[in-house]
């Protein structure tokens, strides 16, 4: 988890997460601003397409 005090960023991965994204050539992201808890602006989504599923 990052937690940026300045912006009010919250970011959740896992290490295998990461190490994922970085090895992908092509990630897919979506946000959505109605289905989010009052207190969230935004919910912003990162997912990284592998030839191996």
């Amino acid at each position: 988890m990052y937690h940026s005090p300045t912006n009010d960023i919250l970011i959740f991965a896992t290490e295998d997460g990461v190490k994922l994204l970085a090895q992908s050539n092509c990630w897919c992201g979506d946000g959505t601003f109605k289905i989010v808890p009052s207190w969230y602006q935004q919910l912003f989504t990162l997912h990284e397409r592998s030839a191996h599923v």
